[in-house]
């Protein structure tokens, strides 16, 4: 990480509160994420075969195990619980067992779907272009989180910073994410040229491995801003943060079935997601529900995968 830029021009930051908060949310997260490895670890026996859920199965596969893909998880680490409640949910539907296998970059969960060695994923966004239109996958379903069922990539600074544009940070440190981060990377080149800034060059940019670290780097003052998805931002209310810039809107990260996946399996795996209510079965939660997305709806989500300049983890 590169070395902070100081600005004497502003002190007298709250720091003592923000840092306790940041402690707390710290502290959160991996009590959820312990909690959901517990919960997705009960899905499965002794020997390490999932447990068969309640019948279900209507095409020829029934009775064979679904394997799904996940990487991060839309709206941050503390919804983990949710994706797993999500996973068994749609296990009991089908009446099939299902395995979850945790994926590093989106290289490697667009080769796994493509392959048929994983049968369904919650995909980033980058990976849904990346296998959108490919035969046999299909888009089934979508998270809204914190009353928003699309997602949009924000440029954030402290709540007290008196940064309000992206101009405003010329010298100062920003933090970004992978190169394939549409929010976390992608959108800061776009926005440069938008502003008239030409390119990324007049900042100094921050590198972390996942959005959640901009943020914590953010609050811990090693950054003077930071671009992530707006749906990150679910997990940080009253954490002392401020929106100064959003683009249009794309869809949410979704999830998507593989050419493995029958249409009668798949129809009730959408189903299961569409009828189920987070907030009653997961606490704490940002997620509200599912719906059902469009390709068309990740438009200016391809217009940010063209600001990718090299590959990379998501």
């Amino acid at each position: 990480m590169s070395s902070r830029v100081s600005d004497p021009d502003h002190t007298d930051r709250p720091r003592a509160g923000r840092s306790l908060w940041l402690r707390f949310a710290i502290v959160s997260s991996a009590v959820i994420v312990i909690a959901a490895s517990l919960l997705i670890t009960s899905f499965f026996v002794s020997d390490g075969s999932p447990i068969l859920a309640s019948a279900g199965g209507t095409d020829s596969t029934s009775g064979k195990p679904l394997t799904v893909a996940l990487a991060r998880t839309p709206g941050g680490s503390l919804e983990w619980r949710t994706f797993a409640v999500a996973i068994h949910r749609m296990g009991r539907a089908v009446g099939r067992p299902m395995r979850l296998r945790y994926v590093e970059s989106s290289a490697e969960m667009t080769d796994l779907l493509l392959k048929g060695e994983v049968d369904a994923a919650f995909t980033c966004t980058y990976c849904y272009l990346q296998v959108a239109g490919r035969p046999g996958v299909a888009l089934v379903a979508a998270p809204e989180i914190a009353g928003h069922v699309k997602e949009a990539a924000v440029l954030v600074v402290r709540e007290d910073s008196r940064y309000g544009s992206l101009e405003d940070l010329r010298g100062r440190n920003v933090g970004v994410t992978g190169a394939t981060s549409l929010a976390g990377n992608a959108y800061l080149l776009w926005l440069a040229e938008l502003e008239g800034l030409g390119s990324a060059d007049p900042l100094v940019l921050v590198q972390a491995d996942s959005q959640e670290e901009s943020i914590r780097a953010l609050l811990a003052e090693e950054v003077e801003a930071v671009v992530v998805n707006r749906s990150q931002l679910a997990s940080w209310r009253g954490a002392g943060i401020r929106v100064i810039a959003t683009s249009p809107e794309f869809g949410m990260p979704p999830f998507v079935t593989g050419p493995t996946v029958g249409a009668g399996t798949r129809d009730l795996m959408q189903r299961a997601l569409l009828t189920m209510r987070p907030s009653s079965e997961v606490t704490p939660t940002s997620i509200e529900g599912f719906t059902v997305p469009r390709d068309a709806d990740y438009e200016f989500a391809r217009t940010l995968a063209t600001y990718i300049r090299t590959g990379g983890t998501e």
